[in-house]
């Protein structure tokens, strides 16, 4: 496939990896975001396409059923798509655990 191929495909493995955790009655409706993140400048650590999602539990306010999908952007024809899925987590503790999760993305030599 070209790189456009490629770019299309990529968007749909991302898109489908953000499905809520919980079912419908138990939490809120979802709110995702998406950014460009650059975790660091050494070289080793490519910029990842990271969108964050998460839902309120209605019955247990400060938790949240959270999901966090990190794509590498920099390759015409390779890529990696990273998922890490958290429930009832606090949401410090969510973008705690996210941060270390996409830190530890890098390159191999």
């Amino acid at each position: 496939m070209n790189a456009f191929q490629f770019a299309t495909f990529l968007s749909q493995q991302y898109e489908s990896g953000t499905a809520p955790l919980a079912g419908r009655k138990r939490v809120a409706a979802q709110k995702c975001s998406e950014d460009f993140v650059v975790t660091t400048t050494d070289d080793r650590r490519p910029v990842l396409r990271v969108i964050w999602c998460a839902r309120a539990y209605r019955d247990l306010p400060g938790v949240y059923d959270v999901t966090v999908t990190a794509v590498t952007q920099d390759r015409d024809r390779e890529a990696l798509i990273s998922r890490l899925g958290m429930r009832g987590a606090t949401y410090e503790s969510a973008q705690a655990l996210a941060r270390r999760f996409l830190e530890g993305v890098e390159r191999s030599p």
